[in-house]
């Protein structure tokens, strides 16, 4: 009975542990901007996620547009490359950001300085 305990105490131990933690339910979000070299601008629409943060208002100073309620996305290598700007879709919050092992260019596009790392639901 011990041996059982301690092998289901572990088992959790690492289902609680990996790399990648989910702390929200599904948000349902809108690419506002998806800028060139991986740049994305993500506005949160619904849902609640205790510690995911976003910018009340930004202004883009590019075009002089306001933004609310939106954030950058940190794992731009993991958002997915076939959602349009104006596409809503929902995701989830990861309290710690994947590695981010792809490329990315230089060019400057501006986005708000609020980031947060998330995973993108697959569509129904």
């Amino acid at each position: 009975m011990k041996q059982i305990f301690i092998s289901l105490l572990i088992a959790l131990c690492f289902t609680c542990c990996s790399t990648q933690k989910q702390v929200s339910a599904p948000l349902k979000g809108r690419l506002e901007i998806k800028g060139a070299c991986a740049h994305y601008v993500i506005k949160i629409l619904s849902g609640k996620a205790g510690g995911l943060k976003a910018e009340k208002t930004w202004t883009n100073p590019s075009d002089g547009k306001i933004y609310t309620n939106v954030f950058t996305v940190q794992n731009y290598c993991s958002f997915p490359a076939d959602i349009k700007e104006g596409e809503e879709f929902y995701f989830e919050w990861l309290t710690e950001p994947p590695a981010q092992n792809c490329m990315r260019c230089m060019i400057f596009v501006p986005t708000p300085e609020t980031q947060n790392a998330i995973k993108v639901q697959p569509h129904h």
